[in-house]
């Protein structure tokens, strides 16, 4: 294999030189803007050799027969693209698979060396089909979403969503696709950024851009899984959005209450969209009690109904989400109600929808105004809605608030997961239901006596109860064998009859650190009975006692602000966490100054 540039004749040039050299014969002439250049002569020198632009590659297929691909103009370009070539060459006589770099490099060649590969049989026809344009990648992708018998709805928003992407952001070709765009263009779309055909700004959910990059994911899907034209998904790391962030149409569920007085008001109701009022109420009951959607509903027949045994089939078909064949069953109620309703007709009549040829496709529109009727909002404070798919939500909630094992409540809805029926479907209505969730749980709270000990609330006899020990009053006076009458002005507490008062010294000013006012009458304080442990700084514990916690030395002459709370605070925790017996005393104020008594 070789790359070369191949030859051509000309005229001689006007005014050329003649130049004869050991290797040959040359022509010496002056091109555009007076650039002097050479060329060979031929052999009969009346004509020169030129080159061409392109590079070509020489080289021999699997087969055995020499071929001629012409390549690039840079030289390092065609040199790349015979690299590949022979790989081609060599996979294809070793009957072994493109890998994924050479089915990459093959991807982006030019559709006209794609078809040359193919006459030469060196790429088989299906391997070259990521040339072709990308709107005949996109009509093929949606023939086999038809013959695969899909929801005619789910196959329009598919191709119209991938196509608006593909279209919006310049992909012509496969190679083209790029996913930083495709995540761009969706979130131009979220954030309002691109108007529709009517000029309005669009400003789409978070669920609405998932169903955008759902579309294009699902036809490179199509084209890496199904028809193996390549092994990568351009879009296949792009992230789907939380839908739960930014709900747009939430729906709730309504009262017992207000779901008959819906019933009731739509019975008597006039005519809507060809439909009688009991025919709607019919409808909306239906709705309720099997949780159809209201595609499953508009395709019943008569025939679909079972009055014998009470049952409703809902047959497969190729508009059906679950293109199964299932039985609901129907309350004693209703089935009286249709029986009469539907009366000995043809089997294939439909079953609802008037005298419309079918089930009108606006039953939300036709909801709200029998909501209107009802007095019954279709949108509340909270922003949720109640259309015709929430009378399914409405079947969802009373099954689970009447005691409907969830699993149960999902086969009767006919749900993929248990989650999706109780995360999405099953709402809380009212807030009896909250009550009883509440009132289920344990009484958790602690006898009267206990709490009003535990808070220092049980009252001054009780405190006072608790200073008797050993049958006599315990005061600090008692605990500190040194206080004498002669001393007990300069300390900070004096005694008299009634217990423990205030300083003498009417100067100490300050307030209890537990936030008791000295001055009140009644003032309830603490001490302690017992020598006290709590933790100080640096993991280390610290022995208090009564005499040397509750009173100022004589000879103490200021106390900080700063350290006396939060030592008093964590004495006070550690009395409740040890149980400790608790004498009603004052505690003494954060004074400012305490003057000398010296």
């Amino acid at each position: 294999m070789r790359i070369y540039k191949p030859t051509y004749s000309k005229q001689l040039p006007k005014g050329a030189k003649i130049v004869t050299r050991k290797d040959g014969t040359y022509a010496r002439f002056r091109i555009g803007r007076g650039t002097q250049k050479e060329a060979r002569l031929t052999k009969a020198g009346d004509r020169i050799l030129a080159e061409t632009r392109h590079w070509h590659i020489a080289f021999e297929d699997h087969v055995g027969v020499r071929r001629a691909l012409k390549g690039f103009t840079d030289q390092a370009a065609t040199r790349r693209l015979a690299d590949n070539v022979q790989r081609l060459v060599n996979c294809k006589m070793g009957s072994v698979p493109l890998d994924e770099d050479l089915h990459r490099a093959i991807e982006q060649l030019p559709g006209t060396m794609q078809q040359q590969f193919q006459q030469w049989h060196l790429l088989e026809p299906e391997q070259s089909m990521l040339g072709k344009p990308l709107h005949e990648l996109v009509s093929m992708f949606e023939q086999t979403l038809n013959a695969r018998e899909r929801n005619p709805k789910y196959i329009y928003e598919t191709i119209t969503m991938a196509s608006e992407v593909f279209e919006a952001c310049g992909f012509r070709f496969w190679r083209d696709i790029k996913d930083q765009q495709v995540e761009g263009y969706v979130k131009d779309l979220r954030e309002g950024c691109i108007s529709d055909k009517r000029g309005k700004l669009r400003n789409i959910s978070h669920r609405r851009s998932n169903a955008y990059l759902k579309a294009c994911q699902s036809f490179c899907n199509w084209v890496v899984r199904d028809r193996k034209w390549t092994r990568v998904s351009p879009l296949q790391d792009i992230p789907k959005l939380n839908v739960k962030e930014d709900p747009r149409h939430t729906r709730r569920a309504i009262t017992v209450t207000d779901l008959k007085r819906l019933l009731q008001k739509t019975a008597v109701g006039p005519e809507r969209y060809g439909m009688t009022g009991h025919e709607r109420y019919l409808l909306y009951r239906l709705a309720v009690e099997t949780g159809l959607r209201r595609g499953e509903i508009a395709r019943l027949r008569r025939a679909d109904f079972d009055f014998d045994s009470r049952t409703v089939t809902l047959r497969p078909a190729k508009a059906s989400k679950n293109k199964c064949r299932r039985e609901q069953s129907l309350s004693a109620g209703l089935c009286e109600e249709l029986r009469e309703f539907l009366g000995s007709g043809p089997p294939d009549v439909k079953a609802f929808g008037g005298w419309y040829t079918t089930l009108t496709d606006k039953t939300a529109v036709m909801l709200r105004e029998d909501l209107v009727a009802a007095g019954i909002p279709y949108k509340d404070d909270h922003g949720d809605f109640f259309d015709f798919h929430a009378l399914r939500v409405e079947c969802a909630s009373l099954l689970i608030e009447n005691g409907v094992d969830p699993k149960q409540a999902q086969e009767h809805l006919r749900h993929s997961s248990v989650g999706l029926t109780m995360d999405v479907y099953a709402k809380v209505v009212g807030g009896k239901q909250k009550a009883r969730v509440v009132a289920s749980l344990p009484d958790l709270s602690l006898p009267q006596r206990e709490m009003a000990v535990a808070a220092g609330t049980d009252g001054p006899k009780s405190l006072s109860k608790s200073c008797f020990r050993d049958g006599r009053q315990r005061t600090i006076a008692d605990n500190n064998c040194k206080s004498t009458p002669e001393n007990a002005s300069q300390s900070s507490f004096s005694r008299n009859d009634g217990g423990l008062a205030r300083p003498v010294d009417p100067k100490v000013e300050g307030s209890s650190p537990f936030g008791l006012d000295p001055q009140a009458k009644g003032c309830q304080t603490l001490t302690i009975d017992s020598p006290l442990h709590f933790p100080r700084r640096r993991n280390r514990t610290r022995q208090v006692h009564h005499a040397d916690t509750w009173r100022c030395a004589p000879g103490a002459t200021r106390i900080e602000r700063r350290r006396t709370p939060a030592i008093l605070s964590r004495v006070r925790s550690a009395v409740l966490e040890q149980d400790l017996i608790v004498t009603n005393v004052l505690l003494p104020p954060v004074a400012e100054d305490i003057p000398n008594p010296n």
